[in-house]
C-alpha cells in the first residue's frame, strides 16, 4: 500500500487489510469466549450429583455447555480458513519486501483452524443431540477441505518468491 510498484493492487490489498485486521479482532475476542466456554463445561461437570433432579440438571448444564465449547471453536475455523484464503491473496500479489509476513500468516491460520477443530471434534463427540453434533462436523469438515492444499500453494508461492 502506498508503493508505485504495487498500485495495480493497492485497492485489493487495502480490502484485504480491512478485512484481515477485522479477523484479528474477532480471533482475540475468541480468545475469552474459548475461556468462558471452557469454564462453562467445567462449572456443569461440578454440579451435584445426589438427587435424581441434581443428575438431570447437570446432565442438562453439560450438554447446553458443550454446545457452547462446540460453537465457540467452529467460530474460530471459520475465522482462521478466511485468514487463510486472504494470506493466500497478499502471498501471490503481496510486497516482496514483507511477503514472507503472507506465508507465517498462513501457516499459522492453518494451525488455527487444525487446532480448534480438534476441540470441536472432541466436543462434538460427547454431545448427545446427533443431528446438532453431526451438522457442526459436516460444517467443519466443508472448512477443512482444501485448507491444507491452499495453505501449501501459498507457502509455495511465497517460498518461491524469497529464494
Amino acid at each position: 500500500i502506498g508503493k508505485k510498484k504495487y498500485a495495480e493492487v493497492e485497492d485489493e490489498m487495502k480490502d484485504i487489510l480491512t478485512k484481515a485486521e477485522a479477523l484479528r479482532v474477532k480471533l482475540i475476542g475468541m480468545i475469552e469466549d474459548d475461556v468462558k466456554a471452557f469454564d462453562s463445561v467445567m462449572g456443569a461437570y461440578g454440579m451435584a450429583k445426589e438427587t435424581d433432579a441434581e443428575k438431570e440438571a447437570r446432565s442438562q448444564a453439560i450438554q447446553s455447555a458443550l454446545k457452547v465449547a462446540t460453537d465457540v471453536p467452529l467460530r474460530c475455523c471459520h475465522a482462521a480458513r478466511e485468514v487463510i484464503d486472504l494470506a493466500a491473496i497478499a502471498a501471490d500479489k503481496g510486497n516482496l519486501n514483507v511477503i514472507s509476513d503472507a506465508g507465517v500468516g498462513v501457516l499459522a491460520a492453518h494451525a488455527a483452524l487444525r487446532s480448534a477443530a480438534l476441540n470441536v471434534f472432541t466436543n462434538a463427540k460427547m454431545i448427545t443431540d446427533r443431528t446438532f453434533a453431526e451438522a457442526k462436523l459436516k460444517e467443519l469438515d466443508g472448512l477443512l477441505a482444501g485448507a491444507g492444499d491452499a495453505t501449501e500453494k501459498a507457502y509455495k508461492v511465497v517460498e518461491d518468491k524469497v529464494n
